[in-house]
């Protein structure tokens, strides 16, 4: 959990992690979901891209992905993550899911 600033309520790590990937720069749906399978889960491929430091990925700021969350969180939506049971079967069955 990645716990807030001027917060009690923390994060889920793992949807930080996977939201500040896919809204990083030159990662799209299939490249996303090649760090996936390469690193196991967003918060493995986060780390690694940040030690290889490699140019052609800018990672999306922090403070970005924490805005979108609590935005998320105002507007009462769920983030339903590709790894969760809510998130629809079909959409698991194709080759990019959103």
């Amino acid at each position: 959990m990645i716990v807030r600033k001027n917060s009690k309520t923390p994060f889920d790590k793992e949807k930080f992690a996977a939201l500040q990937l896919i809204r990083s720069e030159n990662i799209g749906p299939k490249r996303f979901f090649q760090f996936i399978k390469k690193y196991k889960n967003p918060g493995h491929a986060l780390e690694s891209l940040k030690k290889q430091k490699e140019k052609n990925f800018i990672l999306a700021p922090e403070k970005l992905i924490e805005d979108e969350m609590k935005q998320h969180e105002r507007m009462g939506a769920k983030l339903i993550a590709w790894y969760e049971d809510q998130y629809p079967q079909k959409l698991k069955n194709i080759d990019s899911p959103p």
